[in-house]
């Protein structure tokens, strides 16, 4: 299994501007050099346990390396560590830096001189070498690595290191420099060998002149097929009729191209040059039948014309030579040459081309095509590797078209759809031997051709013709192209290094409610069977057995990802689907309990008891394992305009570890960012490189940090942003991230691309690290079982073909990859002494600076910056006047009675005086000093209490009128209401621990509190783990307990007359459920029962 990830030695040779570091290797051998770095120790594949890096000394005299370092750089220049060496390189010898290592490989190093610990990327990176002054001696970069000399070396991986050849030959470029290879490992005991001399450069070979244009051509004389074609993009001779001779080198009388290949007898030893007329040429049959054979010498008179920028000649006459032409000898070649220029000189040519890496297999389920790449790399989105960018001579557009210009397409010889007008017909490729053998051809697979092919250009792609068209019937060793199945070096999973490990995964639209319930169109299989939604409410299965087939796959993907906490995106939202907030996590639900009865662990993050929004009909949601990580307190969703009707709401959601050493949380936020497909708020593609929207989408990135930044309980928390960002690497919205202190920890480790699209590969999916989680995190990986695959294989496909694809393993489930991120978490053992402190100790609380009645509702403003509505606060109204005697005026009500006093007595009791001359105690405001309550479990989710309505001030009544004299007087008005009682304007809290109370007739009183408020002995904190007598933060707690304060507020709420409105609220809480509460609050609540 070759590695697959990219390195960039296509991508240097032809986008020159690649980020590279002055030379400043020194050439004539006078120094040491890097003679051979490896990144893939103890991963999949790999012999060795660990990384290394080795040193070549090519001088005649030991030396001294004290003070030389060593630095590790990332693929996008990050620096992963820096170590100081000591000792001495001999005279021609090595010295070997061991680095780090990984859970795999069989062989152990020799013993090194250096023991770095460096982790390394398999392959993408950068090794720089400087001596004691810290100047820089040697650089390596290799892979896709944007630090380097020259260019990039290409060819790292798990089991090959790049390294230089035994002389340490050094010319300041990486990619002249090092070759990929077996690795070779030697320390300072090695014995040295004799340097070889490189080999001379060849001279390049001259281009040709170009011929001049020809002359009309003669049709009874034979026209060369080299002046049919011409050296330009078009024939000199279109429109003509010409006679010429060749040799048949393909036949495609079936599956529509209806032709053949000729090319000139004795041709195919030279490779063209740009500007050099091609010696092969197609002939289109039309409706003839009379196709000849392969390798016969043929004389064909016809008409030219170019279709579609191909030159061609429509068929008239065709007969055979009575001699033989001299054979055609298949051109050998590595691969095309990059640009239409470059490559006309090979139309309709016979080639028999070298290795090649599959990067486009999205057409191979419809026409049969699959996209190559010459060589071992496969073609990177732009904007995944560069910063956007409109310039033409950025690094961006550079690579945008050295990527078309590379592109070559291998075909089946053949125009039919596999999935429309011809789905009897077995596919090509993934299906063999009359549809018996399946095998799959990911994007990443290396081919070799075992059969010479035809160099054709249709429909706008140059192309590798089969030299007859092939099918799914064609047997494998008949194929032109061999491949070795990929799926097995990494079915078993991701090996993520890490304690804990966290992921994110776009599961297709999985949803339960299914279209054939809700309605709609949907998309059919060959026999007419709906198998998923086209348009409709829901999104997804349109059956039950669809849905099956796609639940399936989905649970060995998870099961087989194994992450402890995973964020999901595109699963059904049930509420916005059937209007029932209680079904909002009805497909979370089965999809759990599908996962656990296929062997899996898994809870499901259910929903807070606030749903804010209902949302689209996809959302995004949370599993985690509770063996290994528990939720703490309930989900949050963040709701924005910025989201509004572009993405779905991101799901927030604190976890902390089930072990009970580990003390630490932290914080994930799953996400799912407006597309690149339909424009939103006329953000359209400016040609940058990011596609549409992606205004839109960091204006959506900047409202998830906004949204976290309110989240005062998670400050300073690991914090983990992931999901499917629909953004590339490098584009914006990541760099809105990046410039909040967050990472990208799939770039610092080298993970490959999540996503293929237009035959490219790039990530859309990401798990993002903040400050604090980027210092723990400790490698991340992307699992490619999915974007790598045949669309063939999904479960949308099933029975399209007459091949089924279909299996429940875990590749295609999607068309995302998922990504995991390891990371560690600060484990701190309990205290040994768990006795209380002595008697004085006061236990953890936060203080009231402030207590304001805004708009009739009562405000507690917090020392922590916190605030409280505690409801509506109004005096209690005055009674109604007695209805006015006939003809009398009504009598006037009586006042309301007002509060005149409120005092703490010295046993801690609040009493109030009203107007009226009653006194009552509203409740005790201090608790028995107790014990510092220990670190308290999380409590569980309590129920919101439904909010009461805000009753309306009653009107006053007017004075009855006067009775008319002689008769009686009609009823009299009511009289006056009452005045109202005096109400509580705002309660400041004073430093010297007594309350100001400022009533609403601009009276003030001054309420002293004696003692100090504490939490009852045994009263454990519920919601954070923090250590007593201090605040989460560390800093002194106030005295004043969350009891105390909860205790004064309701206290004070009765005493404003609020009792009727608490006295039903509270009156419905059971005594047993008050004895879980503070002592200030249950003597509070237990005043209002009563």
């Amino acid at each position: 299994m070759h590695s697959r990830r990219i390195g960039t030695l296509a991508i240097a040779a032809l986008v020159s501007s690649l980020a590279t570091i002055p030379a400043h290797a020194a050439t004539d051998g006078s120094q040491v050099v890097i003679s051979e770095a490896y990144g893939g120790g103890g991963n999949s594949s790999a012999t060795y346990t660990h990384d290394f890096i080795e040193l070549y000394n090519p001088t005649d005299a030991d030396i001294e390396l004290s003070g030389y370092t060593v630095e590790y750089f990332s693929g996008k220049g990050s620096t992963g560590g820096k170590v100081t060496l000591s000792g001495t390189i001999p005279a021609g010898g090595y010295f070997l830096i061991q680095g780090g290592q990984g859970n795999g490989g069989t062989t152990a190093l020799p013993t090194p001189d250096a023991d770095a610990g460096l982790n390394m990327a398999g392959s993408s990176g950068t090794v720089q070498l400087a001596d004691a002054a810290g100047t820089a001696v040697d650089t390596v970069g290799y892979g896709s690595a944007t630090l380097n000399e020259g260019s990039p070396a290409a060819g790292a991986s798990n089991s090959q290191s790049v390294s230089r050849d035994a002389a340490g030959t050094d010319t300041d470029n990486n990619a002249a420099d090092f070759t990929a290879g077996a690795p070779t490992p030697q320390n300072s005991g090695a014995v040295p060998s004799d340097p070889t001399d490189p080999a001379d450069p060849t001279d390049p070979e001259t281009p040709a002149d170009p011929t001049d244009p020809t002359t009309p051509a003669d049709p009874a004389a034979i026209t060369p097929i080299s002046d049919i074609q011409g050296t330009g993009a078009a024939s000199p001779l279109v429109d003509q009729t010409v006679t010429t001779e060749g040799v048949v080198t393909a036949v495609w009388k079936e599956g529509g191209l209806n032709g053949f290949t000729i090319q000139t007898g004795g041709t195919g030893t030279e490779v063209p040059a740009a500007g050099d007329a091609s010696h092969g040429i197609f002939v289109y049959m039309g409706s003839r039948t009379d196709y000849p054979e392969l390798g016969a010498s043929v004389q064909v008179s016809g008409k030219v014309s170019e279709f579609f920028n191909a030159t061609q000649i429509t068929a008239a006459e065709i007969s055979s030579l009575a001699e033989a032409l001299p054979a055609v000898t298949p051109l050998v070649i590595d691969e095309l040459p990059a640009g239409d220029a470059a490559r006309e000189p090979f139309e309709g040519m016979l080639v028999q081309p070298g290795t090649h890496t599959v990067t486009n297999n999205y057409a191979l389920t419809t026409y049969g095509e699959v996209g190559l790449n010459g060589g071992t790399e496969y073609l990177r989105q732009p904007s995944d590797i560069y910063e956007p960018s409109t310039e033409p001579n950025s690094d961006l557009q550079k690579l945008a078209a050295s990527n078309k210009e590379r592109l070559v397409i291998l075909d089946d010889a053949r125009t039919k759809n596999y999935m429309q007008s011809d789905k009897e017909t077995p596919l090509p490729y993934i299906s063999q031997d009359g549809g018996s053998t399946i095998k799959s051809l990911r994007t990443t697979d290396h081919v070799e051709f075992q059969h010479p092919v035809v160099v054709h250009y249709s429909h706008d792609a140059w192309r590798f013709e089969p030299t007859t068209p092939v099918t799914g019937n064609t047997s494998g060793a008949d194929l032109p192209i061999s491949w070795e199945d990929s799926r097995a070096a990494i079915e078993g999973g991701v090996d993520v290094k890490g304690d804990y490990t966290i992921g994110a995964f776009n599961v297709l639209n999985y949803f339960v409610s299914l279209g054939e319930e809700f309605g709609g169109t949907s998309h059919k299989d060959k026999d007419g069977n709906p198998v998923t939604v086209n348009r409709g409410t829901t999104r997804g299965a349109w059956t039950a057995s669809a849905l099956a087939d796609q639940q399936a796959k989905i649970v060995a993907a998870i099961n087989g990802l194994d992450a402890d906490v995973l964020a999901l995106s595109e699963i059904e939202n049930g509420y916005a689907v059937t209007g029932d907030i209680n079904k909002r996590d009805n497909a979370l639900k089965t999809l759990t309990e599908a996962l656990n009865a296929a062997g899996g662990n898994w809870e499901y993050v259910k929903s807070p008891s606030n749903v804010p929004v209902k949302g689209d009909v996809i959302r995004t949601a949370f599993i985690y394992d509770p063996d290994r990580v528990k939720p703490v307190g309930e989900s949050r969703i963040f709701t924005d305009d910025r989201f509004t009707g572009t993405a779905r709401e991101p799901l927030a959601q604190e976890f902390a570890a089930t072990d009970p050493n580990v003390k630490e949380t932290f914080v994930a936020v799953a996400n799912h960012f407006k597309s690149k497909g339909s424009v939103a708020k006329g953000d359209a593609d400016s040609g940058d490189g990011q596609g549409n929207n992606p205004n839109v989408r960091n204006a959506q990135a900047q409202a998830v940090l906004d949204h976290l930044a309110k989240q005062k309980d998670w400050e300073g928390k690991a914090t983990f942003v992931m999901g499917d960002l629909n953004t590339y690497t490098m584009e914006q919205a990541l760099g809105v991230f990046r410039a909040n202190g967050y990472t990208v920890p799939a770039e610092t480790y080298g993970a490959d691309p999540s996503y293929q699209f237009d035959g490219l590969l790039g990530s859309l999916d990401h798990v993002l690290a903040n400050e604090v989680a980027s210092g723990k995190v400790s490698d991340a990986q992307v699992w490619n079982i999915n974007s790598d695959e045949s669309v063939a294989f999904e479960y949308s496909r099933r029975n399209y073909n007459v091949v089924d694809f279909y299996d429940n393993s875990p590749f295609r489930a999607s068309d995302h990859d998922p990504v995991k991120v390891g990371f560690s978490l600060s484990a701190t053992a309990p205290s040994e002494d768990d006795d209380p402190k002595d008697d004085d100790t006061t236990s953890d609380a936060r203080g009231v600076k402030e207590m304001k009645i805004v708009d009739g509702e009562l405000i507690v403003y917090y020392t922590d910056g916190t605030e409280q509505n505690l409801g509506t606060v109004r005096g209690e109204p005055g009674k109604d006047g007695v209805d006015g005697k006939d003809g009398q005026n009504g009598t006037d009500g009586k006042d309301g009675r007002s509060v005149t006093k409120v005092q703490v007595l010295d046993n801690g009791d609040l009493e109030v005086t009203y107007s009226d001359g009653t006194t009552e105690i509203a409740g005790n405001t201090q608790g028995p000093k107790g014990e510092p309550g220990r670190d308290g479990a999380d409590g569980k989710d309590g129920v919101d209490g439904q909010k009461g309505e805000t009753g309306a001030d009653g009107q006053n009544g007017q004075d009855g009128a006067n009775g008319a004299d002689g008769q009686n007087g009609k009823d009299g008005a009511a009289g006056k209401n009452g005045k109202d009682g005096r109400g509580i304007e705002s309660i400041e809290a004073n430093e010297d621990g007594s309350l100001t109370v400022t009533f609403t007739d601009g009276t003030q009183q001054n309420v002293k509190v004696s003692g100090q408020v504490t939490k009852e002995a045994g009263d454990e904190e519920k919601d954070k783990d923090t250590t007593p007598g201090k605040d989460a933060d560390g800093a002194d707690a106030s005295s004043l307990g969350t009891g105390g304060i909860v205790g004064i507020v309701l206290a004070v709420l009765a005493l404003v007359g609020a009792f009727p409105f608490m006295a039903a609220v509270f009156g419905q809480i059971p005594d047993s459920a008050l004895q879980t509460l503070p002592a200030p609050v249950r003597m509070a609540i237990k005043n209002l029962k009563m």
